[in-house]
C-alpha cells in the first residue's frame, strides 16, 4: 500500500450535518436486497457492449478484517461515531442500533463481503483522467446527478445508495476495468457527522474516501 493511500473523512465546512441514513437511503429501506439486484442488473444491462449477453455475478465470501484497505482508520472513525451517538441521549434509538451493528462488524476478526461483478459491459470510464463527465466520477462523487444514456456505464442517481444500505458498515469499494482501458478503484463510506477534534465547531460531512491525496483520486489499479 502506498503511503498516500488512506481513508480521508471530509469536513462539512461548517455547513450541513448528516445522520447515519440520509433521505436517499429511505427509498430502498423496504426491501434492500431486491432493490440492490434491480439497480445493479439494470445498470449493467444498460452498459452492455457487443453481441455477447451481459453477465452479472453476485458472490459472498469472508475475509480477514485486516485485509480491508485502511481498516485501522476506518475502525477508528466508526468507533468515534459510535461513541458520539451513544452518549447523546437525544439521538434516535434506530440510529444507535445501526451504529451498534457497525461497531460489532468492524471489530470482528472476519468480515463478510459481497462482490458484484459484471462482464461484457463498458465498465466505468474516466477513472484514469478523473473526468467529471466520466461514469466513474459520477458514480463515486456525484450526488443527485444522473447521466444515464446507453453505454455510459449506468445511472449515477440515487440508485447507487442501495449498495450502502446492504453494507453493515456503510462501505463500498468500486473497482473497474473499463472499455477505455482505465483501471482503478476507490472506497466510499457514509457515516453520521461528528465533531472534528481539532475544531469543535466543525463537523465531518458524513462521507469518507479511500483514495489518493486530499483530492480523493482513485487508485489506478484494480482492487483485487
Amino acid at each position: 500500500m502506498c503511503a498516500s493511500e488512506k481513508w480521508r473523512f471530509l469536513d462539512n465546512g461548517y455547513g450541513v450535518e448528516t445522520g447515519v441514513n440520509s433521505s436517499d437511503f429511505e427509498t430502498f429501506m423496504g426491501d434492500p436486497c431486491k432493490s440492490l439486484a434491480r439497480e445493479i442488473c439494470q445498470n449493467s444491462i444498460d452498459a452492455g457492449v457487443g453481441d455477447k449477453p451481459v453477465f452479472v455475478e453476485f458472490k459472498r465470501f469472508n475475509i480477514k478484517s485486516s485485509s480491508v484497505p485502511g481498516i485501522n482508520d476506518l475502525r477508528e472513525q466508526i468507533t468515534d461515531c459510535w461513541e458520539y451517538v451513544q452518549k447523546d441521549s437525544k439521538r434516535d434509538k434506530k440510529e444507535k442500533n445501526i451504529l451498534n451493528r457497525m461497531k460489532s462488524c468492524i471489530d470482528a476478526e472476519n468480515i463478510q463481503c459481497l462482490r458484484i461483478s459484471d462482464f461484457n459491459t463498458t465498465g466505468l470510464d474516466g477513472v484514469e483522467t478523473n473526468d467529471r463527465e466520466g461514469a466513474f466520477y459520477n458514480l463515486t462523487k456525484g450526488s443527485g446527478v444522473s447521466k444515464k444514456c446507453g453505454s455510459t456505464g449506468g445511472s449515477k442517481g440515487i440508485g447507487k445508495f442501495v449498495s450502502f444500505i446492504v453494507s453493515d458498515i456503510n462501505t463500498v469499494f468500486y473497482s473497474t476495468y473499463a472499455k477505455d482501458g482505465g483501471r482503478g478503484f476507490i472506497g466510499v463510506n457514509r457515516l453520521p457527522s461528528i465533531p472534528v477534534p481539532s475544531d469543535p465547531e466543525l463537523s465531518t460531512s458524513g462521507i469518507g474516501y479511500y483514495g489518493l491525496s486530499e483530492k480523493h483520486r482513485p487508485i489506478l489499479r484494480e482492487l483485487n
